[in-house]
């Protein structure tokens, strides 16, 4: 599943304070298409969202404050 960390990348949702989460149907869907175990796929990724939302948060520039 590693190698599809950047095709679930690009489905991620972004707002006015940038990376918010993943489109998780769409990348379930993507894993399935993928021959993925949907049901497995399913349990993992609210973890991966999680593992890309705190790598952002890590690249972010440090707020003024």
């Amino acid at each position: 599943m590693a190698s599809d960390a950047a095709p679930l990348l690009r489905q991620s949702r972004v707002g006015f304070s940038g990376m918010t989460g993943i489109d998780m149907s769409a990348c379930l869907h993507l894993l399935v298409q993928r021959g993925h175990d949907p049901e497995i796929a399913a349990l993992l990724l609210p973890f991966w969202e999680e593992g890309l939302m705190m790598a952002v948060a890590d690249k972010a520039p440090a707020e003024d404050g």
